[in-house]
């Protein structure tokens, strides 16, 4: 016979003799019981994902001319010992880097042919660029990063700070591979003659700048009776 809880619930169409009441807190109706000490899972998220690596340190060039912004321009340099030693060559020696399948590689062009140098034996040619009358066409190869593989030409010249042949600067104008200039897009720089490196150029590229510069250095030499102190612009304006 029922009990008196089993015949108040008779009424309900729960009851019956073999009914068996299942703890609330497992009840079939919730897909994931709750059991005591857990935190259920939260429903806007999945499982914690592992945390990002923390990204590499970027690695210093190897050499200078190694450098990716220097890729396929043909930059005079010397070399130091094997077959091309230049130490005995008045006019070093014009090289280039490609990708190669070990990296970015230093070559030159020797009889028709491609020769493949370590890039530890070429050093900056002996020559360096002469902030007063340099004429040549030149690479931005060191300094800051954001000028590396700019092609300039010199416009001026003055002294950072003090007047020492170290503190010695160039003031350049960036110019595309063809040498053309326009006046009204026209990107300056000052940059220390150690940081460029002499880039191989064609004689109708050398008249052609001679032309369109020459107005434009008469006149930076005519605004500065003397050679300027001042700081160096580290942007292009």
């Amino acid at each position: 016979m029922p009990n008196d809880f089993e015949r108040e619930t008779i009424f309900t169409g729960i009851w019956a003799p073999d009914y068996v009441y299942l703890d609330p807190l497992e009840s079939p109706l919730s897909p994931d019981p709750i059991r005591p000490f857990e935190t259920p899972p939260s429903p806007d998220h999945g499982p914690a994902s592992p945390p990002l690596p923390a990204p590499m340190p970027e690695q210093p060039l190897r050499h200078w001319i190694l450098h990716p912004k220097l890729l396929g321009i043909l930059i005079q340099v010397d070399i130091n010992g094997g077959s091309l030693d230049t130490s005995t060559k008045k006019g070093g020696i014009f090289v280039k880097t490609i990708n190669s399948v070990n990296g970015i590689s230093v070559v030159c062009q020797r009889l028709g042919q491609t020769i493949s140098i370590p890039h530890t034996s070429v050093v900056s040619f002996r020559n360096r660029p002469k902030p007063a009358t340099e004429k040549a066409l030149m690479v931005v190869a060191r300094g800051c990063p954001e000028h590396i593989g700019m092609l300039v030409r010199q416009i001026h010249h003055f002294y950072e700070n003090e007047k020492t042949e170290e503190n010695h600067m160039l003031q350049v104008v960036s110019v595309d591979r063809s040498g053309s200039l326009k006046r009204t897009t026209l990107n300056f720089l000052d940059v220390h003659p150690m940081d460029l490196e002499y880039v191989q150029e064609t004689a109708e590229e050398r008249k052609h700048s001679k032309v369109m510069l020459q107005d434009m250095r008469l006149e930076m030499q005519y605004s500065d009776a003397r050679i300027p102190i001042r700081p160096r612009q580290k942007g292009l304006y």
